[in-house]
């Protein structure tokens, strides 16, 4: 076994106590599929000669097992930072329906990427990405800087069924973390990509704080960054909020509720005993929670407020987008409207492995009220609302525009 082969061999026993340590499966089976699959790729590991990529590729093929969309193997060396610089949703085909660049335009159909039919080409990188929701896992795809071959051209189909190719672009040159459109007299419009938190929030914040009137937020394909505790406190006019709870390798949090922006929170292994419910309910006043004790979900009201909230979402909201969902529409605040999101979180671990590879792993199992799984199921919208392919190309945001009339 020459060195490189030694070396992956050593990184392979790190990626494997870390995920035995820390990442929850599902199950026996789970775990089982998962060895198996490690088993096979160590013993290739000791008999053939492996490039960077070809270990690296190898590697992620065997998480994809896992199904947890927040589990990642990188290796910093060979990592590139290119972008299609669209998202599309399959629409009958896979139509843009958001774009980052100025020659590709909503409604148009990705073809093919390097003379490959898009379709293929989705399947082909699929195997290398874990993810909640099968049903979501090619839409992942769309936001990955990607450790597969570097792309040359990208075909669209656009108006009249003319097609087009375009270069990828840099990664990092997409969207703006917060747009605003504020120009109606009966609501405010934010468009918030990604949660940054800092600067970026503080601003929203102070913004929102200084209107009067009705607020679109629209988180779709918003795929998380940090979980937006400043902005969930202006919105619910509190500094508590409800939370997911979570279940980790020793133990699960039964009782779990945010009480400032740095995270504190109340935290108990089930079952909690009845003198730790009411001894949280003095604690936290009159303050709206959601208490779980085994079970049972017991649900304290919040305060009315006279400003009327609707939530955005669709399959590619996840991560830290779902936490900011899960408080509005469980506390009450607010009502989602779009397509079911991803549902994926879960506090991930990121862990270097040495020689430039490094992993990321979920600590954390999400969990509603009642205790059964958030990964892979997501939060269902309170209003359901598809978006015609029609209507793209015209130019016409069918979910959004039905957001305006359930205000």
């Amino acid at each position: 076994m020459n060195y490189s082969n030694r070396n992956y061999a050593f990184i392979l026993c790190q990626l494997h106590a870390c995920l035995e340590k820390h990442f929850q499966f599902l199950g026996d089976a789970h775990h089982q599929v998962y060895l198996d699959k490690m088993s096979r790729l160590s013993f290739m590991v000791t008999h053939k000669n492996l490039s960077r990529v070809q270990f690296t590729l190898a590697v992620r093929k065997v998480l994809s097992a896992l199904q947890r969309s927040h589990i990642e193997f990188i290796d910093v060396y060979e990592q590139r930072m290119q972008s299609l610089g669209v998202i599309c949703d399959f629409l009958g085909a896979w139509r843009v329906t958001e774009s980052f660049r100025q020659d590709v335009q909503l409604g148009d159909v990705l073809s093919s990427i390097d003379g490959i039919p898009a379709e293929r080409w989705l399947a082909m990188q699929a195997r290398y990405v874990s993810s909640s929701n099968p049903l979501n896992l090619l839409n992942i795809l769309f936001f990955s800087g990607g450790m597969f071959k570097a792309i040359q051209s990208i075909e669209f189909i656009g108006p009249k069924g003319k097609k087009y190719h375009v270069k990828p672009i840099n990664l990092n040159c997409t969207a703006k973390a917060i747009s605003s459109q504020n120009t109606n007299p009966l609501y405010d419009y934010y468009k918030i990509s990604r949660f940054l938190g800092g600067k970026c929030e503080d601003e929203l914040v102070q913004a929102i704080k200084s209107s009067d009137k009705n607020l679109i937020i629209d988180i779709r394909n918003n795929v998380g960054g940090v979980t937006p505790f400043k902005l969930i406190q202006c919105l619910l006019e509190s500094d508590r909020f409800p939370t997911l709870s979570y279940s980790t390798n020793t133990g699960i949090s039964a009782l779990e509720a945010y009480t400032t922006c740095q995270s504190s929170f109340i935290k108990r292994n089930i079952p909690v005993p009845a003198e730790l419910i009411g001894a949280a309910s003095a604690s936290l006043g009159e303050q709206p929670l959601m208490l779980v004790k085994g079970q049972d979900v017991v649900k304290f009201n919040y305060q009315q407020f006279s400003r009327k909230i609707l939530c955005v979402v669709n399959q590619n909201t996840y991560s830290a987008a779902e936490d900011f969902a899960y408080a509005l529409q469980y506390s009450g605040r607010a009502r989602l409207i779009g397509t079911t999101t991803h549902g994926s979180t879960g506090q991930p671990l990121i862990k270097e492995l040495g020689d430039g590879f490094v992993v990321r792993v979920p600590v954390q199992m999400p969990m509603f009220p009642d205790m059964s799984v958030f990964e892979g199921q997501g939060l269902k919208p309170d209003i359901a609302v598809q978006t015609k392919p029609d209507d793209l190309a015209l130019g016409i945001d069918t979910v959004l525009e039905e957001a305006v009339r359930a205000l």
